[in-house]
């Protein structure tokens, strides 16, 4: 703490990185104790600092950092081409005259049924009118059924131009449909390759994939990056025993709030209440 009040956090990296927009982050310090007994500390943040995974004077990532890399380039690529392709198609004019040619029909037709209610409706009047004047009822009654047949076929006239021009709109509409859907996928298969990076070697010596902490399922993004779980994990990787733990946050409050310069917090319940009773575990 008394080093980030100088506004120096290591070699290349100033507290400046901390009061960007959402800058701010946890750092942890763990007490630990080499096998020939000499008591010494590492020191640790939560996530990147800056874009970096891996800093000087800092514990390493969890996860293997090239197979990551390679796993996010991937993604990437896949995630990009399909928002091309998406937005390529928001921007179809195909698409577009599609939308615009039912929106047109739909409101003709409203019109062109008004006109026909009102044009039967003034020829039911007037056949009403000339049965009252004891005119022919059978020729009434033929031009009343044909008057029905017109309003049937009208109707049946205007739901198959429909059809056609809703199959085009909803050809469109499937196809953005399967493109997002596809993207979906694609994020979610990179999640599952990032995921696969971390191995997680508890006390024990037993070793877990991090979303087999979590029963198969994706954990929450960002769990194992906190500071307390990347301090403990890598102190037992390289035969270190952990004794103390602190953390504390550094810069300004994240958006949600929460959190204060300089204020001590356990970890966090949702990810490291996960990960770090598996480390700790002694079988």
């Amino acid at each position: 703490m008394a080093r980030l009040r100088t506004g120096f956090i290591t070699d290349g990296y100033g507290v400046e990185l901390l009061h960007k927009p959402s800058g701010g982050k946890m750092f942890g310090v763990l007490v630990v104790r080499a096998p020939d007994g000499a008591v010494g500390v590492l020191h640790g943040f939560s996530g990147q600092l800056g874009w970096d995974w891996e800093v000087p004077g800092f514990v390493p990532p969890l996860f293997d950092l090239p197979a990551r890399l390679k796993a996010e380039a991937a993604s990437d690529a896949a995630v990009h081409a399909l928002t091309a392709e998406l937005e390529a198609l928001a921007k179809s004019p195909d698409w577009a005259d599609a939308k615009r040619a039912l929106e047109a029909f739909d409101a003709r037709v409203a019109r062109e049924k008004v006109e026909l209610q009102l044009e039967l409706k003034e020829r039911q009047l007037r056949r009403n009118t000339a049965r009252s004047e004891g005119a022919d009822a059978r020729a009434l009654d033929l031009e009343s059924r044909a008057d029905t047949k017109l309003g049937r076929e009208r109707n049946a006239a205007w739901k198959e131009e429909r059809v056609a021009l809703v199959a085009q709109v909803d050809d469109f509409d499937r196809q953005h449909a399967t493109l997002t859907a596809s993207r979906a996928q694609a994020s979610r298969d990179a999640m599952t390759a990032i995921f696969d990076t971390y191995r997680l070697r508890n006390r024990a010596g037993v070793e877990r994939s991090l979303r087999a902490l979590f029963g198969g399922a994706a954990p929450p993004w960002g769990t194992a990056d906190c500071a307390g779980p990347k301090l403990i994990g890598h102190a037992l990787s390289v035969g270190l025993e952990p004794i103390a733990l602190a953390e504390f946050w550094w810069g300004p409050p994240p958006p949600a709030g929460g959190r204060v310069e300089g204020a001590f917090y356990p970890p966090c319940v949702e990810r490291c209440g996960v990960v770090l009773p598996f480390l700790l575990a002694t079988r």
